[in-house]
């Protein structure tokens, strides 16, 4: 016997208590019924509006989560999720950072960026001496002539336009410091108008990125 949600009429088992789809706790069976013919069929009871346990919602919610996140990976179907971005994908190709470098105005130079990534606290919007709405979690970081560049990505799956540019007139000073023994990110201090602003700088050891281990060592020194 085929079942359907009350609620939302998503298809479901036989048994099932909740909908996999809403969440909406499902009508129980009543008892048989029988017709004048003798034949037995089975009513549903009228629906019933039920609350939630604490644990059910829970583990409702746990499932609503996974599902978007494997709908999310599906989607973009570019990389390998890892430690929650995608740090496997096609940004690792030079040639496509070259690219979105001349598509937005700036060089050729295939040796002038880097992969970083903004502190976990910077989730929300960042204003810093003109600097604003920094959004993204990774950057391509590029050092051009006439200042930095900063193109927002998800991992190394693809870019996201969150792209900003920092002139060298705004920037006062750059330090780069080495991370305790182990540590996958370097910190990268930048000086923009009087305001610190830090950024993580993977560490050429734990990258898997090509262009970041050649171009760290042609474009970045230790100052702390």
């Amino acid at each position: 016997m085929e079942k359907y949600c009350f609620k939302c009429g998503q298809k479901l088992p036989s048994q099932a208590k909740f909908c996999t789809n809403c969440g909406q706790k499902q009508p129980e069976i009543s008892d048989n019924v029988s017709t004048n013919d003798g034949d037995k069929v089975v009513e549903p009871t009228q629906p019933v509006q039920a609350e939630h346990t604490d644990e059910e919602a829970s583990n409702l919610q746990d499932d609503v989560n996974k599902s978007a996140n494997n709908q999310s990976a599906k989607d973009i179907g570019l990389g390998i999720l890892t430690k929650g971005v995608l740090d496997v994908g096609p940004l690792m190709k030079t040639d496509i950072i070259v690219q979105k470098k001349v598509e937005l105005g700036y060089s050729n130079n295939p040796d002038n960026f880097v992969y970083t990534a903004t502190p976990l606290e910077w989730k929300q919007m960042l204003t810093v001496g003109g600097l604003t709405g920094m959004a993204s979690q990774n950057y391509v970081l590029s050092f051009e002539p006439e200042g930095i560049l900063l193109m927002g990505c998800i991992g190394l799956a693809k870019f996201n336009d969150d792209n900003h540019f920092i002139s060298n007139e705004d920037i006062n000073k750059i330090d780069l410091e080495k991370a305790v023994f182990g540590a996958e990110w370097d910190h990268m201090y930048l000086d923009i108008k009087g305001e610190m602003v830090e950024l993580l700088i993977q560490h050429p050891t734990f990258s898997m990125i090509k262009w970041h281990r050649n171009n760290f060592k042609k474009n970045l020194t230790y100052t702390v």
